[in-house]
Formats: structure tokens, sequence, C-alpha cells
């Protein structure tokens, strides 16, 4: 049985017999489509990374658009790196009669374990547009956790 839907989301197989539960569940799709999904907001995502190899150092990009670098924390354990970070909005004016917002506190914490053997003594971060940029020369193994202050 043919639809008069003008696209389909997804590639379908040809039916070879009709089905009148498959039919339902058709309907029911288009009808309701992502109704019961989770909205986008709700989904906590970790920044996108970059890493990569540089003149004898580790090099770590991470984009971190929106973030106050004094609420951004970096830690170095052995060979795993770990960004944490928090956003708040603080001009919120609360009298207001809001019919939609969305949230406006944010946080994520990503680890990555990190190729070779590091220094973590002359490591170095610096936070410019929204992108943190972070340094490690390697070195060899040195069993240290650090907190690094970000420039």
């Amino acid at each position: 049985m043919f639809t008069m839907v003008p696209f389909r989301k997804r590639e379908e197989k040809p039916r070879l017999f009709y089905s009148p539960f498959r039919e339902m569940e058709d309907m029911a799709n288009r009808m309701f489509g992502d109704f019961f999904q989770m909205p986008d907001v709700q989904k906590t995502e970790a920044p996108a990374m970059n890493i990569y190899k540089e003149e004898g150092n580790i090099v770590v990009e991470a984009q971190l658009p929106g973030f106050d670098k004094n609420n951004i924390t970096v830690e170095l354990e052995n060979d795993m790196l770990t960004i944490k970070g928090e956003h708040k909005e603080e001009n919120v004016k609360e009298e207001e009669n809001y019919y939609h917002r969305e949230f406006s506190r944010s946080s994520f914490s990503r680890s990555v374990k990190l190729p070779g053997k590091l220094n973590p003594e002359e490591l170095k971060a610096k936070y410019a547009d929204g992108v943190l940029k972070i340094s490690i020369p390697s070195a060899e193994a040195v069993e240290t956790k650090k907190q690094i202050v970000i420039e």
C-alpha cells in the first residue's frame, strides 16, 4: 500500500505483503515523530578536543565557548588529563514571567589518556577566544598529580 507522504525519514525496503500492524506503526511514527525523545537541552556534552604532537610537546585544544577561565579546572595525573568546567548565567531577572526558557547553567567533565611520557612541571595552559590550549612537554615517567593554572 502506498502512502501520500512526500518524503521518508529512512530508507525502507519494499514490502512484499500488506501488514495492517506495519501500517499502524508507520502512522504512529508519522504522527508522533520525535515527540518521545529527550530534548537536546538535557544532554550533557563534553567539549570537542584535538590532541596532537608539536615540537616535542603534546598539545590539547578544547572548545569551551562561553566559559570563564576561572570556572575551568585542568588536572594532569600520570598520563590522564581531566578538564572540568561550569557555566552560569548570572543576569537572570526572576520577576519576569517566562513562557519558555532554557537552562542557563551547564557543566562538564572530560578525561583523556595522553600518549607517551609527560612532564607535568612544565605544563602550560592558555584560554583565549573560547579555546583552551594545553601544552605538555614529553619526559620520563613521573607519577604526580598537578592542578594547572590557566593564563
